[in-house]
């Protein structure tokens, strides 16, 4: 099957050039050929090598030329660069071939394109044309300058190109300049400001500005990036004084607009206090009604997009200047409301994305929107249990949320000890006192401190008394004690000669319910609710639990709790266990590394350029969890880099992976803009399910799951193809089970974005 094309002959020769397009043999020419005519011999209507009267092939006419339905590849063309089908700045019009050299590239596999950086398209099948077989059809862009690049990859990596063309589709050249609205000058400090502005079509970007009164323009430096909304920061200008400026852009065709109106701004004091990370608020301040708390963007010039969370909960996202918190709809203007908070301490972290990545800040703050508060804590319910031969625990509770402290002394001595202060804001309060003396008597007072600073001490003195070192230790429980070390099964259960009228109890280990019993001695792990039977501790790991009971007696509900160690290795030292380590998020300078541990434990990261000896590490991360993340900064792009975890447990006892990973960083990419996921679905089957969702750009594919209730997350294998519907099978559940689970996304650039909030799947029976 053949197709016609209305061309001149002229047109054939150069598109053959430009293009690779071929012809057919009869009107095969070639570059710089010089065709003769005579009067005999018309070349527009006479093939070459033909005499007159010949009849040409048929479907040929007077104007017609003959290209093959499927062009030949690049590989078969003349052309001697690594892409073929345009040469720099050349004219085209139509649909275009643009493929890779074949011959200087035989093991091509994929090819990615990128339209005036914009994914565009991805081949996987040879010639790899920037459209597939059918070639691009420009006739779908607007006139002007485009570049087309991208990355070829072979057996030896990734290869990056870059054309740059001119589409002319109508036989004239876009003549019609950039429309210009919207100036705005925005975060005008003593030596700077930010000015905005739109045009109707992709336009470079420039200012030129001046002291009012002066008749010299002074130009900022040109962003050469065609865009619509711009952003340009003007600098180095001197506080107090009143300057005029003009903006400027240029479209692809070249075509200059300048700003029809000389707009005016004032630059601030030079003596107003240094700002930091951010403006509207300093650390420490009281703030109240309405706030304008943002980035700093004298700062923070660079700023595109900043996410905020409140007390580590997430508070909204803005896109746009000057990004104050509480922006509506992801508009950086507004503000945020106080009054809608309770009055108190609060933290607002940002995590912000400029040109050079994303990083975050933080500034803690108070809230006052009512009359200052000036009533201390009312204490109540005080008591002491777990008292032993050298210690004791004293509860208490508090009307609102305060500190916990407890000063005691011997009966008899006039000075008080102190314990540490817990600045944990509480209503139930929990303080140990270690170090006392067998069989003595001690007084001791509960403090507790609000957030405004009000502060409440116990009215009555109470009083305790040690233990005997030589006797057995009672408390609230029997068959264990603070701080020791079980192993095997046991036989955990209230001290009923402590709270003799108990009817039943219900256990949580580590905060998760752990089984409820209804008949005496209500030990722990009791079958079918009843008391007896005990509790294997082999099916935990070794590492620390607390074990705390809810019990009900005839004077109401109660709670305690007891914590120990889990031991049942034979040398009695218990190390973390490291599994499940992996990189995510690999981007061109940096990576975020997972793992997780067996029993809560710190979380660090060394890591080398593969081929060297010395390692750097990353700071201690000291919060003590299963689930491990730690982010490397600062790393060179396209370089192999070896990394090792490690996790210390509260005992001080060490892990360091056993053996060393390998991640290897990208290319560098302009794309920084991080998937945006919807639409998250589930399909459980009775042993898994299928997870699916869309992402907003083409990214891979992968779940971390868990069993709904506990704090370990499992990591589905990646899918890494790169698509806009997103899916992933989970197998090897447990029927009935409920699970909670995330997706996560990365685009090709390396920007990852994991699932804001929790999936459920519950497998069927």
């Amino acid at each position: 099957m053949r197709k016609k094309l209305n061309l001149i002959v002229i047109n054939i020769v150069t598109l053959s050039l430009i293009f690779c397009v071929p012809v057919p043999v009869w009107a095969d020419l070639v570059p710089d050929q010089t065709i003769t005519t005579s009067p005999t011999i018309d070349p527009l209507t006479t093939p070459p090598n033909s005499t007159p009267g010949t009849e040409p092939p048929p479907d040929a006419t007077t104007t017609d030329f003959l290209i093959e339905d499927n062009p030949l590849s690049a590989a078969d063309a003349p052309c001697e660069t690594a892409m073929c089908g345009v040469e720099a700045d050349q004219p085209v019009s139509g649909i275009i071939y643009i493929e890779p050299n074949l011959s200087l590239n035989p093991d091509i596999r994929k090819v990615a394109y990128y339209l005036n950086g914009t994914f565009s398209t991805r081949e996987y099948t040879s010639p790899f044309t920037w459209g597939g077989s059918a070639g691009f059809d420009t006739n779908k862009l607007k006139n002007g300058i485009y570049t087309l690049a991208g990355a070829y990859t072979t057996k030896a990596g990734d290869v990056n190109f870059s054309l740059t063309f001119t589409v002319l589709n109508d036989g004239s050249a876009d003549t019609i300049p950039p429309v210009i609205s919207t100036v705005t000058a925005s975060n005008v400090t003593s030596s700077g400001a930010t000015i905005a502005w739109r045009t109707d079509e992709a336009s470079d970007s420039q200012v030129q500005y001046r002291e009012q009164g002066a008749s010299t323009w002074s130009n900022t430096a040109l962003n050469s990036t065609f865009v619509t909304s711009h952003s340009v920061a003007l600098t180095g200008l001197n506080a107090n004084t009143t300057y005029q400026y003009q903006v400027l852009s240029r479209d692809q065709a070249g075509n200059f607009a300048a700003q029809t109106t000389i707009a005016s701004l004032t630059t601030g004091d030079a003596t107003a206090p240094a700002t930091g990370d951010f403006t509207g608020v300093t650390a420490g301040a009281t703030v109240s009604g309405l706030v304008n708390i943002g980035p700093d963007l004298s700062v923070h010039p660079g700023i595109q997009k900043v996410a905020y969370y409140l007390n580590g909960t997430k508070s909204g996202k803005v896109y746009l200047a000057p990004f104050y918190w509480g922006g509506v709809n992801g508009i950086g203007t507004g503000g945020f409301d106080t009054r809608t908070l309770s009055d108190g301490a609060y933290t607002l972290g940002m995590g912000y994305t400029d040109s050079t990545g994303d990083h975050a800040a933080s500034v803690s703050f108070i809230v006052s929107n009512a009359t200052p508060d000036t009533t201390p804590p009312v204490i109540s319910a005080v008591i002491s249990n777990n008292v032993t031969s050298s210690g004791a625990t004293i509860r208490w509770t508090t009307d609102e949320v305060g500190d916990s402290q407890v000063q005691y002394r011997e009966q008899g001595t006039t000075d008080w000890l102190v314990t540490a202060l817990n600045t944990s804001l509480v209503t139930s309060h929990s303080v140990a006192l270690t170090g006392l003396t067998p069989s003595t008597v001690y007084d001791y007072q509960v403090l507790s401190k609000d957030q405004s600073g009000n502060f409440a001490a116990q009215t009555t003195i109470a009083s305790l008394t040690t233990s005997d070192a030589t006797a057995p230790a009672t408390g609230d429980f029997t068959g264990v004690t603070e701080g020791a070390t079980v192993k095997g099964v046991v036989n955990i259960g209230p001290d009923l000669s402590v709270h003799p009228g108990i009817q039943k109890v219900a256990y949580y280990l580590n905060g998760t319910k752990s089984g409820k019993v209804y008949s005496s001695p209500y030990w722990w792990g009791g079958v079918n609710g009843t008391g007896v039977g005990g509790f294997d501790t082999r099916i935990l790991y070794d590492g620390h639990f607390t074990l705390s009971m809810g019990y009900t007696d005839s004077t109401g509900e109660h709670t305690a709790s007891v914590s120990f160690m889990v031991n049942n290795t034979v040398d009695g030292t218990v190390f973390p266990v490291i599994s499940a380590g992996d990189a995510w998020g690999i981007t061109s300078n940096g990576a975020t590394i997972i793992w997780t541990t067996n029993e809560p434990s710190d979380s660090q990261v060394e890591y080398r350029v593969q081929g060297t000896t010395a390692w750097s590490t990353t700071n201690v991360n000291t919060s003590l969890v299963l689930n491990h993340l730690v982010v490397l900064n600062g790393l060179t792009a396209s370089t192999a880099y070896e990394y090792r975890v490690k996790s210390k447990d509260p005992e001080g006892n060490l892990t360091t992976q056993a053996t060393i990973s390998t991640l290897t960083t990208r290319i560098p990419s302009e794309d920084t803009r991080i998937p945006y996921i919807t639409m998250v679905d589930v399909y459980p089957t009775s042993t898994g399910g299928t997870i699916t969702w869309r992402s907003d750009e083409i990214t891979d594919s992968r779940v971390r799951y868990r069993v709904a209730g506990t704090a370990t997350w499992i990591n589905s294998s990646l899918n890494p193809a790169f698509r806009l519907k997103n899916s992933v099978v989970l197998t090897g559940l447990t029927p009935g089970t409920a699970y909670e689970l995330q997706v996560i996304s990365q685009d090709p650039s390396g920007n990852l974005v994991l699932q804001e909030t929790i999936s459920y799947l519950t497998t069927t029976l």
